[in-house]
């Protein structure tokens, strides 16, 4: 299993550098992971590359059509206010940025802090 966040995920779905590095890790692994917070950051993501004039309006209908479809197969981490303390030391000791520190926690590894 591999977590990807959005600005990652945004990548099989739209040319960006890195895409060639993330269709390889996608072909290896069975199982994709993200947070919920990853569908409104993409969604997100497509619509600044349509404003922007970088796809059209039919790109950013297929893409969205797309990750919608995948939506559905993939593995949505969730977070609940419990988290947030942990998140606070995660930030503390780490330099993570947004709402990554509510991603890494429970059930995948960090009961310890």
């Amino acid at each position: 299993m591999i977590y990807w966040d959005s600005s990652a995920l945004v990548k099989r779905y739209l040319r960006e550098d890195g895409t060639d590095v993330v269709q390889s890790l996608l072909q290896e692994t069975e199982v994709l992971a993200t947070s919920k917070l990853t569908y409104p950051e993409i969604l997100s993501a497509f619509m600044r590359k349509r404003r922007a004039g970088e796809i059209n309006r039919k790109t950013l209908e297929a893409v969205i059509d797309k990750f919608e479809n995948d939506w559905d197969r993939i593995l949505v981490i969730e977070f609940h206010n419990e988290l947030l303390p942990a998140s606070k030391r995660l930030i503390e000791k780490y330099p993570l940025r947004g709402p990554m520190p509510c991603t890494l926690h429970p059930p995948y590894g960090w009961r310890r802090l």
